[in-house]
C-alpha cells in the first residue's frame, strides 16, 4: 500500500542499499548520528520513485561491515529485495528522542533561509556536511540548486561551520531561518 504522507511528521533516517544474501536481507546506511540508532526501529516508510510512501515492517537488523543489514517482512529473495535499493526510510517523527533546547535534526534546517547580521539573504541551506569536527552547512544563494552548485555560474555557495554561538547565532523553525555571524563573505571565495 503506497500513501502520501505529510513529511514533516516524518525524518528520514537512512537509505537502502543493495540485496544481501540469498534470503532477502538489504544492505542499509544509516544517517542518525548514533549510527545504531537504525536498529531501534521496527516500522519504517520506504520512499518509492513517485514520492509516495510505502510501511514496511522490520524482522530483523544487524550491523554487517561498517553498515547494516535487515530483513524486510514479506521480501524473501534477492530480487525482491533489489526493488528497494536506494530507496530513502524514514520512521515517524513522534518515536524519535526529544532533542535539548538548541538542538536539530539535520532535515529541519535542510531548505530554512540563511541571513547574516546585517539581515543580508545569503541563501538556503541545501544540504549538511559532516566533516568530523563540527557539522558544515552548505548554503546556495539560488533555491532551485537542491545539491553542490560550485560549477553553475553565477551561483554562490558558502560553507557556514554549524557552530552555535559562534556561526549559528540563532535557528527559528517556525520563521524558516537561520541568523549567522558570517562577515566578510567576499574574502571567502
Amino acid at each position: 500500500m503506497n500513501t502520501k504522507i505529510n513529511t514533516n511528521d516524518y525524518v528520514i533516517i537512512g537509505q537502502i542499499g543493495a540485496p544481501y544474501a540469498i534470503k532477502g536481507w538489504v544492505h542499509l546506511q544509516s544517517f542518525m548520528e548514533e549510527q545504531a540508532g537504525i536498529m531501534d526501529f521496527a516500522h519504517w516508510q520506504l520512499k518509492a520513485e513517485n514520492d509516495s510512501w510505502q510501511p514496511v515492517r522490520v524482522t530483523n537488523i544487524r550491523p554487517h561491515g561498517k553498515g547494516f543489514v535487515a530483513k524486510l517482512e514479506l521480501i524473501d529473495n534477492p530480487e525482491q529485495a533489489a526493488l528497494f535499493t536506494n530507496r530513502y526510510i524514514a520512521v515517524e517523527r513522534d518515536f524519535l528522542p526529544e532533542l535539548a533546547t538548541e538542538e536539530h535534526y539535520w532535515v529541519d534546517l535542510l531548505q530554512l533561509e540563511v541571513f547574516d547580521q546585517a539581515n543580508t539573504r545569503l541563501g538556503i541551506v541545501t544540504s549538511i556536511l559532516e566533516t568530523g569536527a563540527n557539522d558544515v552547512l552548505v548554503v546556495t544563494d539560488v533555491p532551485e540548486i537542491s545539491y553542490h552548485a560550485q560549477n553553475v555560474a553565477g551561483v554562490k555557495e558558502y560553507l557556514i561551520p554549524y557552530i552555535p554561538g559562534q556561526y549559528v547565532l540563532q535557528v527559528d523553525s517556525a520563521a524558516k531561518k537561520i541568523l549567522v555571524a558570517w562577515d566578510d563573505l567576499e574574502n571567502l571565495e
